[in-house]
């Protein structure tokens, strides 16, 4: 389902936002979370975990140092933007835990209180929608038959989806704005 697919990328484009303003408004490194660094490098650093050859490793080092050195900082701004793309990389199937694990990338770990705390006692019904959209989605790759929607199911469920998009929407730009900077 393309719903799905939407949301995922939503998810990856509000992240990218936010590391494309931190970039541009010379956000301070000291404030960031070693999770951020982690997942700026994320694919190095498990290539080099993943190998046990000594002088791969190195070369695997050395690669690391070339192209990532500058990134890794405790203090003053980024120098150069940071690859969204390889920051983003491994989130996929936007269940409502891989997203609160996304945006923990950040440091953002409060993610799933401030979601609860503006959608109240709707917050439950969003979630469980979100995840069941995306069982839906994959039964569907997997050929199930049975995995069908009416035309009403498929409104409510872009209505849930959407309100569950809003709000993130509205918590991470509001939790960016006091930590860091705004981000749109």
């Amino acid at each position: 389902m393309l719903l799905c697919s939407h949301v995922e990328a939503y998810i990856k484009e509000v992240g990218e936002l936010a590391l494309d303003n931190f970039y541009s408004r010379a956000v301070q490194r000291d404030g960031f979370s070693l999770n951020t660094f982690y997942h700026i490098s994320k694919d190095l650093i498990d290539e080099m975990k993943d190998t046990s050859d000594h002088s791969k490793i190195a070369e695997k080092m050395f690669r690391f140092i070339e192209s990532d050195l500058t990134y890794w900082s405790r203090s003053g701004p980024f120098s150069v933007r940071v690859p969204s793309e390889r920051f983003n990389k491994g989130f996929s199937n936007p269940k409502f835990e891989k997203v609160k694990t996304y945006f923990n990338r950040f440091g953002y770990d409060v993610y799933r209180t401030d979601l609860f705390r503006k959608l109240g006692p709707h917050a439950n019904p969003t979630i469980n929608t979100l995840n069941h959209l995306v069982d839906i989605r994959n039964s569907i790759a997997h050929g199930d038959p049975s995995a069908t929607k009416t035309p009403a199911d498929i409104k409510e469920l872009i209505d849930s989806v959407s309100k569950f998009c809003r709000i993130t929407d509205e918590v991470f730009s509001t939790w960016c704005r006091l930590r860091f900077c705004t981000i749109k």
